[in-house]
């Protein structure tokens, strides 16, 4: 990054020059440069870099385990009687057999990170909003002009935001590469299931059913594809908003300073459905009900989700009354 840096200004400018240069800039178009830049996009940079001052190793470490516990729940559910027979070991499969290309994809992100480029994300991210970069030289008034104008001072301010940028925001990307990992594996773990299901579905046996499984994994229906998309943000948390949290996103929007309060809604908002989805509170879901509704795979699976839930909350309960965990 600072190779691009050098390449672009002056070679012969010296500290002592740059120094002297910064100083004949007028006061008065400093101040003007900084109230607009606070006016135009300065709590955008502002919160970006607070929301990205948040994801410290705790809070990795933390973020990757629970995607990994969550998906242990699912690939349990998938073991319940009623669900066809063999999907569980086909979810432990996909991931599995996904890690070496998973390992590569989050390889390439780590080192788009370290050379300073961007990270390709999902629509659905734990950072609800669009982009993680406002900290740009671009966003800053004038400091584009000044850039264009061949300003020797304007090019340097203007590099040397986009390197504090991506340094801030860095901590982010790493968030992001993790989760599109977790994605990766869970989606493949849900193509498989759905394929196994399909083809059970359809009547086939030995042979034949085998076949029909390698076919749908390795060309999913789009049915296939919707349900193994929806079971990756399920399993990162990720899943879009119903209408009332869409609403409160939209209020969230209107007024950018809430999130200083709230800056991950969505997240904190899939994990109380997640948790809710595993005590009996589930029954006062309308998806859980028409899940139980519908019988078959999908109420055995409601039902499994349930059971485990309730009897790990309550085994974690034991634990904490009896001493054995506090904090």
């Amino acid at each position: 990054k600072m190779k691009a840096v050098r390449k672009d200004i002056d070679p012969n400018i010296t500290p002592e020059s740059f120094m002297r240069k910064l100083g004949d800039v007028d006061e008065l178009m400093l101040s003007k440069f900084f109230r607009e830049t606070v006016r135009l996009g300065g709590l955008d940079m502002f919160l970006e870099a607070w929301i990205n001052s948040l994801f410290g190793f705790k809070t990795q470490v933390v973020n990757a385990l629970g995607s990994i516990i969550n998906m242990g729940f699912q690939v349990g559910d998938a073991n319940s009687l009623g669900v066809e027979q063999g999907e569980a070991f086909d979810m432990l499969y996909g991931i599995v057999s996904s890690a070496p290309d998973n390992v590569r994809a989050i390889a390439k992100n780590g080192w788009r990170i370290l050379t300073g480029k961007e990270v390709n994300v999902s629509r659905f991210n734990k950072l609800d909003f669009g982009g993680i970069r406002a900290i740009r030289g671009e966003n800053v008034p004038r400091l584009q002009e000044m850039k264009d104008s061949g300003s020797v001072v304007g090019n340097v301010l203007y590099k040397g935001v986009d390197i504090i940028g991506h340094m801030m925001t860095s901590t982010g990307k790493g968030l992001l590469t993790v989760d599109e990992g977790m994605k990766f594996a869970a989606y493949n773990a849900a193509k498989r299931q759905y394929a196994r299901r399909t083809a059970v579905q359809e009547g086939l046996k030995g042979d034949a059913l085998e076949m029909r499984i390698r076919q749908l994994v390795n060309e999913p229906s789009e049915t296939i594809k919707a349900k193994a998309e929806e079971f990756a943000r399920l399993a990162t948390f990720t899943q879009e908003a119903g209408e009332t949290g869409q609403a409160i996103q939209a209020f969230l929007k209107s007024a950018p300073a809430a999130k200083l309060i709230v800056p991950f809604f969505n997240v904190l908002n899939n994990i109380a459905k997640f948790t809710g989805s595993r005590t009996p509170l589930a029954l006062f879901s309308k998806n859980i009900r028409a899940d139980l509704a519908a019988g078959g795979a999908r109420a055995d699976m409601a039902q499994a989700r349930i059971a485990s839930g309730t009897m790990t909350a309550l085994g974690f309960l034991s634990i904490a009354m009896g001493g054995g965990m506090t904090g």
